[in-house]
């Protein structure tokens, strides 16, 4: 199916007509099969009318839409090869009104939309529990959500024990697949009240997600998104490290900066387009990441910075 081309071409009611329907770059457009000269008959957002021929294009872009949650965060996209994905979901019902309208849900209650890809960068609520209305919903399906291998559990420790190695703590208790995922929330000691292993554990139960697994630094790209190509989608971050023979995850301080801090870090090429997704990193996990992929230390990065500066200084 085509689609509106760049910038956001106007249906018209005839050839060089009266302005019926503004069309944004990347809209589908239906060709009805009737030309008249440089212009063609077409059906968009639900208007029927005319664009100029090079008004369409045949290429799909890149989609982003980033929902107006309030608090928090989430991005519905449509990938160049027209799969959808799912970063984060906000904290209300937001994200679900969205695919409500987008896919008309409401009005075809006999539709399903199959998400292939989903992340959930924290165990935040205003990242996650916008989760639990998709979840639930039947006409939504999941391939695989990734996480950051940290899931919150009922009593003293919220992410679970912390081994000291070298003067540092660490997160060793990580659930990386589905079989250990489904093993832990069987124990209702470990889901207790707490709402990220409800939820997860809900979502399970409909039978309408397929897998679910942890993805950090050390994956490289996340599955499915890897070279060769144009798009792909490398996991910057979580940054894991091993300890005594376990994969870990630094401890913060904090759990709020620990599992903030070890968000999915995400960054997103198309051609020569960059966007990055980091979820809620904060000052010591960005230090962290930049330490895992450079190398350098914030110290000696600043310090290299200045040095630059200085020699550019002088040689002018």
């Amino acid at each position: 199916m085509p689609f509106a081309a760049y910038p956001a071409p106007f249906i018209r009611d005839h050839p060089n007509g009266a302005k019926t329907q503004q069309l944004i770059w990347g809209d589908f457009v239906q060709r009805l099969n009737e030309d008249d000269g440089d212009w063609t008959k077409v059906r968009s957002r639900g208007q029927t009318g005319w664009l100029k021929k090079i008004e369409v294009q045949e290429e799909r872009l890149l989609e982003i839409n980033f929902v107006d949650i309030g608090q928090g965060d989430g991005a519905f996209i449509v990938t160049p090869a027209g799969a959808f994905m799912l970063i984060d979901a906000g904290e209300s019902d937001s994200m679900f009104r969205f695919l409500s309208w987008r896919f008309n849900l409401r009005d075809e209650p006999g539709r399903r939309i199959e998400i292939p890809t989903a992340v959930i960068t924290h165990s935040d609520q205003d990242h996650y529990k916008g989760f639990s209305q998709l979840f639930a919903s039947p006409q939504l399906t999941f391939e695989t959500i990734f996480h950051n291998g940290i899931v919150e559990r009922a009593g003293a420790d919220l992410l679970g024990p912390r081994v000291e190695h070298q003067g540092d703590k660490f997160l060793t208790d990580l659930i990386s697949d589905l079989p250990a995922l489904t093993a832990r929330l069987a124990d209702p000691t470990f889901v207790g009240g707490k709402q990220y292993p409800k939820m997860l554990k809900s979502g399970l139960a409909t039978g309408r997600i397929t897998d679910v697994r942890a993805v950090s630094a050390s994956d490289g790209f996340l599955p499915g998104f890897a070279p060769p190509g144009d798009f792909t989608i490398e996991t910057l971050g979580p940054a894991r490290e091993t300890i005594d023979g376990q994969d870990a995850l630094r401890w913060f301080t904090d759990d709020g900066k620990t599992k903030n801090g070890h968000s999915v870090a995400l960054r997103m090429r198309y051609r020569n387009v960059r966007i990055f997704f980091g979820g809620d990193l904060n000052i010591p996990s960005a230090e962290h990441l930049l330490r895992h992929h450079t190398g350098l230390s914030p110290t000696s990065a600043r310090m290299s910075s200045a040095s630059s500066t200085s020699m550019a200084a002088q040689s002018r």
